[in-house]
């Protein structure tokens, strides 16, 4: 009511930015299933931010706008070789920033991003190869289940899972399969999205003998 005693018609409210970009997330998500990776981030001052700003800017779908007062970007990098190269470059200068959230398959990465950014690099280094399999595949041994003491060699995946000491888990014994196994090392390391991760690559060299 105004000081002449007159009714004043209430202010019209405007839904606030920060609203707009929660309910947005999901979204987000769901689009990366079409994308190699998706970043979302906020204005930093910390060192090489602008320049992955730079790379972001270049990627497949990029957005900007303002959550609580500051400015936010969505970058969507595509599958493209040059696509993927530029989410590389760009993770190089945002893997340290607070409130950083990456987005690929269609799924938030739960994981720490520097896990992420470590993978990232995995795989493009596996680009660089003429055999992406002589980077990725590792020969491992396996000891048999019928405690005959002896072992035979298999092909596993992910070298990156392998270096990251998950392998000593892989049991025949056990009771879920050696491809849920396989894949549950992955997450532990962080790398199940990877594109270059074919559980079903995993295979016997000498004989099979292990049911998978």
């Amino acid at each position: 009511m105004s000081e002449s005693g007159e009714k004043t018609a209430p202010k019209p409210t405007r839904k606030p930015v920060a609203d707009a970009l929660v309910l947005a997330i999901p979204d987000i998500a769901l689009r990366s299933r079409d994308a190699f990776v998706s970043v979302l981030f906020m204005r930093s001052r910390a060192a090489g931010f602008f320049e992955a700003l730079e790379f972001c800017e270049r990627a497949a779908t990029f957005e900007h706008g303002l959550i609580r007062g500051r400015p936010y970007y969505h970058a969507a990098f595509g599958k493209t070789p040059e696509q993927v190269a530029l989410s590389c470059d760009a993770m190089r200068g945002l893997r340290g920033l607070a409130g950083l959230r990456i987005f690929c398959g269609g799924a938030e990465f739960r994981g720490r991003t520097y896990m992420f950014a470590h993978v990232l690099d995995c795989f493009m280094d596996s680009t660089k190869c003429a055999d992406y399999r002589a980077h990725c595949h590792q020969i491992i041994m396996i000891n048999r289940a019928n405690g005959s003491g002896l072992s035979d060699r298999f092909v596993f995946p992910c070298s990156l899972a392998y270096r990251q000491g998950g392998i000593g888990r892989l049991d025949p014994r056990h009771p879920a399969s050696i491809p849920d196994q396989i894949q549950a090392i992955a997450v532990q390391a962080g790398c199940e999205w990877c594109p270059r991760l074919q559980i079903d690559a995993f295979r016997a060299v000498d004989s099979n003998v292990i049911d998978v």
